[in-house]
């Protein structure tokens, strides 16, 4: 499967929590508590994707889904995928970025081509190679 522009395979960006769960990709939910800026609600959800220990899923009420976590062979259009090189990233997104903080080490972003401005990409790399990869609503305030 592909990760982008709008989601992974029928999972789709700002689907409905319903929705989602239709597609059979999610399992194992957890609620968890938010900040003011992440949900009105104050609450998310994470779901793992049935079948794997690495892929998750969050939801706002809000939003619907807000975030998909790459995992195994899954890859952008470009061919990032885990274990890609940063120099991989800066050649396939050449208008990413670093986040900055302390929390963000290690982590960028970039624009989610095909997506105007409503998704981006997030790296984190260790060792120079992705090891986390994610498409996310831009904006949403719940991923850190």
């Amino acid at each position: 499967m592909v990760l982008g522009p709008d989601g992974l395979g029928p999972l789709k960006l700002r689907m409905p929590l319903d929705e989602a769960l239709a597609t059979g990709m999610l399992h194992h939910e957890q609620v968890r508590e938010a900040s003011r800026e992440c949900s009105e609600s104050r609450k998310y959800r994470t779901y793992w994707m049935r079948g794997q220990k690495e892929g998750l899923v969050w939801l706002t009420p809000e939003l619907g889904v807000v975030g998909i976590w790459a995992y195994g062979d899954i890859a952008t259009p470009e061919g990032i995928r885990l274990g890609s090189s940063r120099e991989m990233v800066e050649r396939a997104y050449p208008d990413a970025f670093d986040l900055v903080g302390e929390i963000n080490y290690g982590r960028s972003s970039a624009k989610v081509p095909g997506n105007g401005d409503r998704a981006t990409y997030r790296f984190s790399t260790r060792f120079d190679e992705v090891s986390a990869l994610s498409i996310e609503v831009t904006g949403q305030r719940c991923i850190y």
